[in-house]
Parts: C-alpha cells; structure tokens; sequence
C-alpha cells in the first residue's frame, strides 16, 4: 500500500503521476505485445504447406469447417482481447483508488474514503461526488467508459456469459440493448457468449481511459490545494 508524504501535495501528486504514467506505459506495451503475437499467428495462418506424402484426403464438410474456424477465431478474441479490457478496467480503479487515497489525505473529507463501504470504481466516484461534486455525466468518455464497464463485468463476473436470467431470452437479457448497439466491436454469440472484436477498441478504450482519468485529476487538483492551503490555515489560527 502507498504511504503518501504528507507534506507537500504537489510534491506527492508529482510522484502519484509519475508512478501513474508509468502503470499506463506499461499496459499500453502489454496491449502492444498482444498486437504483434496476434500478428505473427494471423502471418502462420496463411503460410503455405507443403506437402511431403499424399496418403489421402479427408473431405471436410465446409459448414464443420466454418464453424471450427468461427470457434478458433472467438477463443483468440476472448483469450486476447477479453484479458487486455479487464487488464484496461483494473488500471483505471486502481488509479482512481489510488488518487482518492492521496487527495483524502490533504483535505478534511465530509467522510474518508477509508468509512465508504462500496468497492472499487464505486467507492472512488462516490468520494469524488461527495467532496469535490463531481458530475461524473460530464466528465470526459465516461458514457463509453460506462458501456466498457458493462463488457469488462460479464468477463469478470459472468465469465463473458451475458445470460444472467435463465428465463428470458438473449434479447431480453439486461445487456442486451446497449451491447447489441455495439456491435461493431462487440460479438454476441448465439449461444449468449460476448467476446471483443477488434485491437483497435482495446487501444481506442485505453486512450479514453487516461483522457478520463486525467480530466478528474484536472477538476480535482485545484481544488486540493485551495482546501488544503484553507484546512493549514486554520490550523496555525
């Protein structure tokens, strides 16, 4: 766990910064590993063979073989693409965790951030409402952070399911709607299972993710400094 210094916020946010950028740079090369091997597999795919011995041909029925290359092409989808988005959500509630943990300790809070009893990206924006009225529907790409929440969960927590109510159809299911708008980079299977569809909504998804995270420490980071510079002064009076 960080142990801020409590002795100079720009000093400390400096080093949180810092400390973020690099986090950022980090799953940004991971995410660009990911690119080349998904690459250098697609180059494998469509290399030639040679064929030493002809000992026969089995014929293959085309619908088998197209549903053998739809399922290769899905389990690359969600081992690749589905692992980099959760990868992308943990890197934003730990920078937001994080952040409130350092603000919270520079301002004297309505509540602290240790007494909020939800979890995760929840905990943080009910701080930043709470104590600087962050109107989170404003803030930079949070709509289509909002809908990649929605994606990153089923992974999570329904594992890339999105049937969550056995007595409704895939249409009548919660996420449904919103998900089926996305269909350009989201697959929703017949069988209810939801994969992503292309690197690009990866890297498109992670740019947002930092303008988000950067835009709530510019709303925020002013602020700190007012109510600290006011909460010091009162202290010395």
């Amino acid at each position: 766990m960080t142990v801020y210094l409590k002795d100079d916020f720009e000093a400390d946010f400096g080093i949180f910064f810092s400390k973020i950028s690099m986090i950022s740079l980090k799953v940004s090369h991971t995410i660009d590993k990911f690119s080349k091997s998904l690459k250098e597999i697609e180059a494998e795919d469509n290399m030639e063979i040679e064929v030493i011995e002809d000992l026969g041909t089995v014929e293959i029925p085309k619908e088998l073989s197209d549903t053998l290359f739809e399922l290769t092409e899905n389990l690359k989808n969600q081992i690749y693409f589905n692992s980099l988005a959760v990868m992308i959500f943990s890197f934003l509630e730990f920078t937001l965790i994080e952040y409130c943990r350092l603000i919270d300790s520079y301002i004297q809070p309505n509540k602290a951030f240790k007494d909020y009893r939800n979890f995760g990206l929840e905990k943080a924006k009910e701080y930043l409402k709470d104590n600087f009225d962050i109107d989170f529907g404003a803030l930079a790409n949070w709509e289509e952070i909002s809908k990649f929440q929605r994606v990153r969960n089923l992974i999570v927590h329904n594992n890339a399911y999105i049937i969550k109510d056995y007595d409704k159809t895939i249409e009548e299911q919660d996420d449904f709607d919103i998900l089926s708008k996305m269909n350009k980079v989201i697959e929703i299977t017949s069988s209810g299972t939801i994969f992503i569809k292309t690197i690009d909504y990866v890297n498109e998804t992670l740019e947002k993710t930092v303008e988000l995270i950067n835009d709530i420490m510019d709303k925020t980071k002013v602020e700190v400094v007012k109510k600290n510079s006011t909460d010091n002064k009162k202290q010395i009076e």
